[in-house]
């Protein structure tokens, strides 16, 4: 499974959801509204974090991370 690929078809479901409930008749607003789905402005970025419960301390003795790190 592609996370990014779910993270798209999961966006894309959602914005033809949330699309179906509106559908305005004046040209200026539904070109707004199409602007500001197109932009993203409901669905931000997936936000990646660091636990600081996890450390590196038993990484090192694998080879993997340095201990000056």
């Amino acid at each position: 499974m592609d996370v990014f690929e779910f993270r798209d078809k999961l966006v894309n479901d959602y914005r033809d959801f949330t699309r179906s409930f509106i559908q305005p008749s004046a040209e200026d607003i539904s070109t707004f509204l199409d602007s500001e789905y197109d932009g993203g402005r409901y669905w931000p970025s997936p936000l990646i974090q660091i636990n600081p419960s996890y450390g590196v301390e038993p990484v090192p003795k694998f080879g993997n991370i340095r201990h000056a790190i």
